[in-house]
């Protein structure tokens, strides 16, 4: 079954502590805070994400042909989008869940 790519900002003291975790030098040392590991995060001006999975429901495959014609639109008006707002692209990340959840 396919997931969802639900991503959340996490703050720097969550983010501290999810890195002692991975890291396995810092998940040894016992003398290395997490308060101190954030300090250090906060001067960098990083922004963090979590993500969580969501299981998808198998409807969501039926919407295939109405995936195809919104990405044509979206693909044919890039050009204006970039004339009125100065990014090219789109920041639409439950159209990215959509496709994915439709293994494109």
């Amino acid at each position: 079954m396919k997931t969802y790519r639900n991503r959340r900002k996490i703050d720097y003291w969550w983010a501290a502590s999810k890195i002692k975790d991975v890291i396995p030098e810092l998940k040894n040392n016992k003398n290395i805070p997490t308060e101190h590991i954030s300090s250090h995060l906060k001067g960098t001006n990083m922004v963090f994400f979590e993500e969580e999975k969501k299981p998808v429901k198998i409807w969501m495959r039926f919407t295939l042909p109405f995936y195809v014609i919104f990405c044509t639109i979206l693909i044919v008006s890039m050009p204006i989008f970039f004339i009125f707002t100065g990014k090219w692209g789109y920041d639409f990340n439950w159209a990215y869940n959509w496709g994915k959840s439709l293994n494109l």
